[in-house]
Formats: C-alpha cells, structure tokens, sequence
C-alpha cells in the first residue's frame, strides 16, 4: 500500500475490436493501447448467433456510439416470448455512464433476455518522476461508483467494473469487480498496476450495467417466466485516484502525468474539463449586457426609490 492514506464488466480494450470483443469468445493479439472512447447499447432474446451479441435467434440489436451517447429502446419477439429492453452508455476519458432496463416474459425454456449498456475509455498514460524514471513502479488506482440496481422474477441487476493495463493488449494486467446491489462510495480495483516509470502504459476501464439474464458475462443466468430488472449506473463512474508508488510502496513526491489524449490526471484522477465553465462565462456577460440594454436607467431608479 502507498504511504497515503486516499487512495470491476465486458470491455472494449481498443474500439476498432468492439463487435470482436462484444462476442462470446475472446482473442488474444499484441495490439497497443489506442486512446479513445465507447458507448455501447444492446438487447438479445434468444440464442446468440454469431459473433455479435445483437444477433439472437429471437431478436436483439447493438448500437455503438464512439463520442456521445448510445442507447436503445426496443421490444424483441412476439406474444410467447418477448423482451422490452432499454439501455445507454456514455463515455468521456475518465468518466463512464451506464444504464439498462429489461422487463420479460419467457414461456419456454430458459434463454437470454437482457439488455445492457456499457461506457469504455482507453487512454495511453505517461507518469514522470525524474529520480525514478526508468524504474518499476505501482500504481494504486481508485474509482468512485453510484448506481442502482432491482428484480423481479428470475430476472436480475448487475454491474462489472473493469480495467486493462499495460504496453499492449496480448500481456495486459486485468482486474475487476461485479456489484448485484446498489452502491455508493469509493472503491480501489485491487492489487496496484505495475508500470515504468517515464514510460508510456494503457489504462482501459470498462463499465457495464446490465438487466435481465443471459450467457453475456456479468448479466447472470438465463431467465424463463416472467420477470424484470434494472441496472441504474448513469451517476456515474470516475477515475478518482492514481497514486504513484516505488516497489516498497513510497509515493513519488510531484509526479507530473501527461495522456495521449490530452485529458489532464493527477493522484486525484481525472480533472474535471473547465468547458462547463468556460461556456458558462460568455453567456453571463451576455445576460448582463442584455439586462443593461433593456432597463438602462435601472440603477438610476433604484437610487431615486432608495431616496
């Protein structure tokens, strides 16, 4: 552990795998860290064909979205077996949002009938400390995490956390953590990262929120019967702590970290974007520009009442 005292879900590790990485089987190929981000929305009712997890025998759909939020609303299969599924995801370099709602009812054998929405970012990270650099290092990496989960039925709520770290995607280290209950607080991914110092690494985080039931892992077992589920986790993900450490666990005192994408991180995690800011200063001055045109004499009469 660091000397401080501050100090996890499917993934899409790069985003031109999605649909590769969205499918029952998994690959393994020495591919580097590509920085960008992923919302992914999706259903399934039935058995899965293929590779895809849209592709079910008796309906399902997949929509993703590489900047902005993807989501689906959509009810799959016919008066014997059918799903009513609702989903988004939506990602930013170091915050994530997920959600799925799933209500079904299946008069046959059990199968899949699900939804989930899922938020990935990857990014490629640089973190510097002159006097260590070129040496191994840790990294203790924390998240904060609110969301809500219910059932009815067979049917259930689930969320996965999950990250991929390392030089490229053949060798990455993994780490991950399923909640099948509501929560609310900070939470480490585990064990730290390792890394060198000074030398660039991947970070991919994944969350997943999914409702229902199916052979998707982290959605649960297949469901039969009537039933229900939701998955609220759009309140959302963030990358809340990065803490540098030696191999003996010393923190490295003013480690500069830089970002492939340009995302500002420090031991605090991500920093938050100054846009909402800075879109908020115009719009003021404008406002008050417009307040002067419209009363101008406002002043003038407020001193005359005040007298």
């Amino acid at each position: 552990m660091p000397n401080k005292s501050a100090l996890s879900l499917l993934t899409v590790a790069l985003p031109a795998a999605v649909c590769t990485l969205l499918s029952s089987a998994s690959t393994a190929s020495a591919l580097p860290f590509t920085p960008a981000r992923n919302g992914v929305a999706a259903a399934c009712l039935g058995t899965q064909i293929g590779p895809q997890i849209g592709n079910c025998s008796m309906g399902g759909q997949t929509t993703v979205v590489g900047v902005g939020l993807a989501q689906i609303n959509n009810t799959f299969g016919d008066a014997g077996n059918s799903l009513s599924a609702t989903a988004s995801g939506n990602a930013s370099f170091g915050v994530l949002s997920a959600r799925a709602l799933a209500s079904f009812n299946i008069a046959g054998p059990s199968t899949n009938a699900f939804a989930f929405g899922q938020a990935v970012f990857t990014d490629v990270i640089t973190i510097d400390f002159a006097p260590w650099n070129g040496n191994p290092g840790l990294l203790y990496v924390s998240y904060t995490l609110d969301g809500t989960t219910s059932s009815s039925g067979s049917g259930s709520g689930r969320a996965l956390v999950q990250l991929f770290a390392g030089t490229d995607t053949s060798n990455a280290q993994s780490r991950f953590q399923n909640y099948s209950s509501s929560t609310s607080g900070v939470f480490s991914v585990g064990a730290p990262i390792q890394f060198v110092f000074g030398q660039p690494f991947g970070l991919n985080f994944s969350l997943l929120a999914c409702a229902g039931g199916g052979s998707l892992f982290g959605c649960g077992p297949q469901v039969s019967g009537a039933g229900s589920a939701t998955s609220d986790f759009f309140n959302t993900f963030v990358l809340s702590g990065l803490i540098p450490t030696d191999l003996n666990g010393n923190q490295a005192p003013g480690a500069t970290f830089s970002s492939a994408s340009g995302t500002s991180y420090s031991v605090d995690g991500v920093v938050p974007e100054p846009a909402t800011i800075s879109m908020a200063v115009p719009l003021i001055i404008c406002l008050l520009v417009s307040v002067r045109r419209t009363y101008p004499n406002a002043t003038r009469l407020s001193r005359i009442r005040r007298g």
